[in-house]
């Protein structure tokens, strides 16, 4: 993952749904890396509704703007990659000042440690 390795402060937990993807090597690469996996309540989407948003915001903004995907999974593999580097480090976000993500950790949170 590479927002572990340039974050200014350390992680430690990471939040999923409980979705199968989270299962398996996923939860097994946070072991190794002796991060703690939690979970949110089952059926309760509003607990995790930033999440919940941006499922939404890729839905609306990649998947649905990208018909070819549907039939190559390949070729949304590659979008998906490319639209979340895009969301994280380009995107303006009106929450974060209009900053990227990205750029929001790097400039406003305090480097720890």
């Amino acid at each position: 993952m590479e927002f572990l390795t340039i974050s200014p402060t350390p992680v430690h937990t990471i939040q999923t749904d409980n979705g199968s993807e989270f299962l398996a090597s996923f939860h097994q690469y946070l072991e190794e890396k002796n991060l703690t996996h939690k979970f949110i309540y089952p059926n309760m989407p509003r607990i995790n509704g930033v999440v919940e948003r941006f499922n939404r915001t890729v839905q609306e903004e990649c998947i649905c703007r990208n018909d070819e995907i549907y039939y190559d999974i390949g070729a949304f593999e590659e979008k998906l990659v490319q639209y979340l580097h895009w969301y994280n480090f380009q995107r303006p976000h009106s929450s974060l000042g209009y900053l990227s993500p990205m750029t929001f950790i790097q400039t406003m949170i305090p480097k720890c440690g």
